[in-house]
C-alpha cells in the first residue's frame, strides 16, 4: 500500500527510518476499511483514505479519473459554486465484491470505472462518454447483470446504461425517462438498484426545473400534486432498465433512499420538505411500492424551520437511519422498528470551530451533503462549503465526532468504501 502522508519525504535518506516506523504504526493501526470521496474538482480525483482502528481516516491518495467535474458549479441553479454541486446521491458507486469502482464525471458527462487491488488502491481501467447533455450526476450498479446505470439531473433521457467487462466500459443502446406525458422536464436526484437486482429505483425531485422569478427560484416539487415522485423501472434479462411504473413518494421532493440491511426491500427515502420527513417503505417482490411509515424531524435550530433532508445510511444493523440537513448544517437519526420508523435525535454532526479550514471561502456553518458508514460503526459526512470531510463513531442513535480532514471547497459529491 502506498502512504500517500510519508511519500514526501520517503526519498530523503536522512528520514527513511522514521518513515519505516512510521509505516509500521500506520500498518498495525490499519482497520482494513477503505473510503473514497468523488472530489468532482475541474480535474476530476478520487480521494482515497485508510480507515484506522479508532475511525479515523489517513489520506493515501488522489487519483485521476480522466474526466471532469463540475469544480462546484451547479448546473441546476447555475450558481458558480455552491456546497451541493450535483444534487444528487451515489455519485461513486462500488461492486459488493468491492472489486471495481465507478465515478461520474458531471463535467464532462462521463464515468471513469477503476480496480480496487487488495491493498484497496485504484488503477483506472476505463473512461467513457454517457454520450448525453444532460448532467450525469448519479450511478448503481447492478452486479448479477455487470451493467452499471448512469442517472442524469436533467432528461428527457435520464437513464443510460453500460455492459462491464472487466472493468471496461460499453455504452448500451437507448435510454429511460422519469418524465411523462404531462411532464417533460422533470429532475433526478438518484437512482439505485434493488438487492436482488430486479429493479431500479429513482427519486424524482422537482416536476420541472426551478425557475428565477424576481432574483428568487420557484420551485417545483414533485410528488406534491401527483403522487409518482418514485419510477421503479423493472431490470429486463440483459440488464437494461425496463418501462418504469410510477408510486407515491408519500411526501414531496424525493431526494436520498438507501435500503436496509437484509431488510426485505424495505428502504429509507429521504423528502426535502418542511420540517424534514424520512420515510419507511418497502419494494416489494411485484416491483410495487408500499409505504410503511412516515416520521417529521424536530428542527431545533434557531431561525431555521427545515432540515432539508437529503443524504441518508443505514447503521450496520439497520436499526437507524442518519440524515444529513442541508439547510440546518446537521445530521438527524431516526430509528427503524420492524415496519415502523421514528424519530430519534437532531442537532447532530455539527461543525466545531476548529473544522473551519484555511480556505478563506469556506463557512463553519457548512451544510452537510453525501454521507456514508462503514460496516464496522462509523460514519464519514461530507461537508463542502467547509472544505472538510468529518468521521463521527456511531453510538446507537448519536454521533461521536472524531476528527475532521480537508477536502475541495465546495465541489466534492459522493462518498463510498469497504
Amino acid at each position: 500500500m502506498k502512504w500517500y502522508l510519508w511519500s514526501v519525504i520517503a526519498g530523503c535518506s536522512l528520514f527513511s527510518n522514521i518513515v519505516s516506523a512510521a509505516e509500521n504504526d500506520i500498518q498495525r493501526s490499519f482497520s482494513g476499511h477503505h473510503i473514497y470521496v468523488n472530489a468532482n474538482d475541474k480535474l476530476n480525483k478520487v480521494i482515497h483514505y485508510i480507515q484506522l482502528k479508532n475511525g479515523s481516516l489517513l489520506e493515501v491518495s488522489r487519483i485521476s479519473t480522466r474526466g471532469e467535474g463540475t469544480g462546484g458549479y451547479k448546473p441546476l441553479t447555475m450558481s458558480v459554486s455552491s456546497a451541493d454541486a450535483l444534487v444528487s446521491a451515489s455519485a461513486i458507486t462500488m461492486s459488493t465484491d468491492h472489486k471495481w469502482l465507478f465515478v461520474v464525471n458531471a463535467g464532462d458527462n462521463s464515468v471513469s470505472s477503476f480496480s480496487v487491488d487488495e491493498s484497496g488502491d485504484l488503477h483506472l481501467v476505463d473512461n467513457k462518454s454517457t454520450e448525453s447533455s444532460g448532467v450525469s450526476s448519479t450511478l448503481s450498479y447492478n452486479d448479477e447483470k455487470s451493467v452499471l446505470y448512469v442517472g442524469d439531473t436533467f432528461g428527457p433521457d435520464h437513464i443510460r446504461t453500460f455492459s462491464v467487462k472487466n472493468g471496461a466500459l460499453k455504452l448500451k443502446s437507448g435510454a429511460q425517462s422519469i418524465n411523462t406525458d404531462s411532464m417533460n422536464d422533470r429532475i433526478l436526484t438518484q437512482i439505485q438498484v434493488s438487492p436482488d437486482n430486479r429493479y431500479l429505483l429513482a427519486n424524482v425531485l422537482y416536476d420541472k426545473r426551478p425557475e428565477k422569478i424576481n432574483g428568487k427560484f420557484t420551485l417545483f416539487p414533485a410528488n406534491k400534486t401527483t403522487k409518482n415522485g418514485i419510477a421503479v423501472f423493472p431490470v429486463l434479462e440483459d440488464g437494461s432498465p425496463g418501462t418504469p411504473l410510477f408510486y407515491d413518494a408519500d411526501g414531496e421532493t424525493p431526494f436520498g433512499l438507501t435500503f436496509i440491511p437484509g431488510g426485505d426491500g424495505r428502504f429509507v427515502n429521504t423528502l426535502d420538505q418542511a420540517p424534514g420527513i424520512a420515510v419507511l417503505g418497502k419494494l416489494n417482490g411485484d416491483g410495487t411500492i408500499t409505504n410503511l411509515s412516515r416520521a417529521e424531524a424536530k428542527v431545533n435550530v434557531p431561525g431555521k424551520d427545515a432540515i432539508g433532508s437529503c443524504w441518508v445510511s443505514m447503521s450496520p444493523d439497520g436499526k437507524v437511519a442518519f440524515v444529513a440537513g442541508f439547510d440546518t448544517g446537521d445530521v438527524t437519526s431516526f430509528t427503524v422498528k420492524s415496519d415502523t420508523l421514528t424519530y430519534s435525535k437532531g442537532g447532530q454532526g455539527k461543525l466545531e470551530k476548529s473544522d473551519l479550514s484555511n480556505d478563506p471561502k469556506a463557512v463553519a456553518t457548512g451544510s452537510p451533503v453525501g454521507n456514508w458508514v462503514s460496516s464496522n460503526g462509523y460514519f464519514y459526512q461530507l461537508y463542502p462549503s467547509a472544505a472538510k470531510l468529518v468521521a463521527y463513531r456511531i453510538d446507537s442513535d448519536s454521533l461521536r465526532r472524531i476528527e475532521s480532514y480537508q477536502i475541495p471547497l465546495n465541489s466534492p459529491q459522493g462518498i463510498t468504501g469497504f
